[in-house]
């Protein structure tokens, strides 16, 4: 919600149903998230975090001051199944649709590592940086679940932003018998669950879940009129 002075009820709900997936998907005490009005909105923002933190790492308030000369060898990955919001989000974060390189997948539709780590290798000898990788839980065709655990470790090879397209897929958290699929999204920096999907919300609803929510502050713009400082008042 805006502020908890204008909503506290819904405010409280939001903020405890946060905290209980960021439990459910085996983040640590520092994870939570936010509402938004769908998958695609999720998507963006969770890469829009990878771009800010970026970003961040060579001193620049992408925020504040644009995109940095170096935002031209920033380069986004994800597989050749995934959703068209990675692209719309380069495009809108002002990196353009070109700045995703796609990785291939198997006969199935996931990710196929070997080929995720030839792109990685490809882009790397061409002076490009991999500042998101972006793995897919439930893709649009075929519902196939990334390796997102492999994914991961290459993610954190080379330093880059893991984000977890679970739009589709996420409900697995709830069930026992399919939570084993999602296997490493607890790795995740950012992951996308969509409420309108299999968990049956009849309108669009979305969260973008976030291993440490302290990420955010990266894109914080004080308010006067939101921020008071009498929120707990």
């Amino acid at each position: 919600m805006d502020s908890w002075d204008q909503a506290p009820v819904a405010t409280e709900v939001e903020l405890h149903l946060c905290d209980f997936l960021a439990k459910k998907l085996g983040f640590a005490s520092t994870g939570s998230g936010v509402m938004t009005s769908g998958g695609t909105a999720s998507n963006v923002l969770g890469i829009t975090l990878a771009r800010a933190k970026a970003a961040h790492a060579i001193g620049v308030d992408v925020g504040a001051d644009g995109l940095p000369a170096e935002a031209k060898t920033w380069r986004i990955l994800s597989s050749n199944q995934a959703h068209f919001s990675v692209q719309r989000a380069a495009a809108q974060l002002g990196l353009g649709r070109s700045a995703v390189v796609s990785v291939p997948t198997h006969d199935d539709g996931t990710m196929d590592l070997e080929g995720l780590d030839q792109v990685l290798a490809d882009l790397g000898s061409q002076g490009l940086v991999t500042i998101a990788i972006v793995g897919t839980a439930g893709t649009t065709d075929l519902g196939a679940i990334d390796p997102l655990r492999g994914i991961a470790k290459r993610a954190r090879a080379v330093g880059a932003w893991f984000h977890v397209d679970a739009a589709v897929a996420g409900s697995f958290i709830m069930s026992d018998l399919l939570a084993p699929a999602l296997d490493g999204i607890s790795l995740a920096d950012s992951v996308t669950i969509d409420f309108h999907k299999l968990w049956w919300q009849p309108m669009n609803a979305s969260a973008l879940m976030v291993g440490d929510v302290s990420c955010f502050d990266l894109l914080r713009v004080k308010s006067k009129y939101l921020d008071r400082g009498d929120e707990l008042e």
